[in-house]
């Protein structure tokens, strides 16, 4: 069961609430779409304006097979170099915080923060436009946890293979090329 805070149970009954977003992913990217650098639960982050855009999945239904994605601003290409080498399968987290209506201090304090997203990096690709002003956006694709429950994979395998990851595993020692048909009772 999700509990929240007293301060973002007050927060939510509020008509209008301000929010902000804090990125993190276990390369060092620690980002915020706040406009001023955050201290969270020990962990700084960097409110450099490049977080351009933070979707979440889209529940069109109750098993939802969509991604959440999060579109950084990068027209140096830093991060090119940081997805090629290790981004893929990182974990991220993805957090929302809020700024109390009265003094327009955010809360840091990670309990009054909500944990909208926690995977692993499954695809990240530049979106380049080459129109007369010119964009470059990174865009870093999240897995989704729905997304292989329909997924169906080949899985092939022999006697050697199982003699080598799993000694003592006599489940293909009756199963040969061409030989006369077993009927083997799977499961025990």
């Amino acid at each position: 069961m999700i509990t929240f805070s007293t301060v973002v149970q007050s927060l939510l009954q509020q008509p209008l609430v301000e929010s902000f977003y804090l990125v993190k992913i276990s390369t060092g990217y620690f980002k915020t779409s706040f406009y001023v650098d955050l201290t969270v639960d020990g962990t700084l982050y960097v409110a450099d304006g490049s977080i351009l855009a933070v979707e979440p999945p889209k529940m069109l239904s109750v098993v939802d097979k969509q991604t959440f994605k999060i579109t950084n601003s990068d027209p140096l290409m830093e991060l090119g170099a940081i997805a090629e080498s290790s981004l893929l399968g990182m974990p991220v987290e993805v957090r929302v915080g809020f700024v109390d209506p009265a003094t327009n201090i955010p809360h840091t304090g990670i309990n009054n923060t909500l944990l909208i997203y926690k995977g692993v990096v499954d695809n990240a690709a530049y979106a380049i436009s080459t129109s007369k002003i010119g964009s470059s956006a990174f865009n870093i694709t999240c897995s989704s946890p729905m997304s292989d429950l329909d997924l169906t994979r080949a899985y092939y395998t022999s006697q050697d293979y199982l003699d080598k990851n799993h000694p003592g595993d006599i489940s293909y020692e009756q199963v040969y090329e061409g030989s006369a048909p077993i009927n083997l009772k799977w499961g025990r």
